[in-house]
């Protein structure tokens, strides 16, 4: 399986643009479905530096990725290229919501407020 999992918010602590305090569960977590075969994509908004930082971080802590903010090749392969969401067949982020859980949402604009 291939798995896009966030950086800000779900592997470290929201604190951008630096770089918050690690989540070592979600890092070993990370670190164990690869070991286990799967594909891991760091998918994020960051670019340039801030993004060469996040990844380095993470080097300190054992986890590199098969891909950053990039398309794994066995989907562009099954299903052509990709736009700029990159196929995964789940996708981890601090922001996520289940098709459910936004039926359910009743949203506010807070910037209206």
């Amino acid at each position: 399986m291939t798995f896009a999992i966030d950086f800000d918010g779900t592997l470290v602590s929201n604190a951008y643009p630096n770089i918050g305090v690690p989540k070592l569960d979600m890092i070993e977590k990370a670190k164990k479905l690869q070991a286990e075969g799967h594909t891991l994509i760091l998918w994020t908004c960051r670019t340039g530096e801030l993004l060469k930082n996040a990844v380095d971080f993470l080097k300190t802590y054992g986890l590199t990725f098969n891909y950053v903010n990039d398309h794994n090749v066995a989907y562009v392969k099954a299903f052509g290229e990709g736009g700029k969401k990159v196929g995964a067949d789940y996708y981890v982020d601090d922001k996520c919501l289940s098709p459910q859980d936004f039926l359910d949402q009743e949203f506010v604009n807070i910037w209206l407020i």
